[in-house]
């Protein structure tokens, strides 16, 4: 398939969120938290590193 063959289209609907960032595929990418410890999603690590 090319790039130019895919078809977007608007909706208005909202599909439900199927990725959280709690997978076991995102454990790699999570900082640590503490030695042996990650963060539970990526949010909450810049959160916790550079509060608003």
């Amino acid at each position: 398939m090319r790039l130019e063959d895919i078809k977007l289209e608007w909706s208005d609907h909202r599909g439900p969120t199927t990725v959280t960032g709690t997978e076991p595929e995102a454990d790699k990418a999570l900082p640590l938290r503490a030695p042996g410890r990650r963060f539970e999603r990526y949010a909450s690590a810049i959160k916790y590193l550079d509060p608003p």
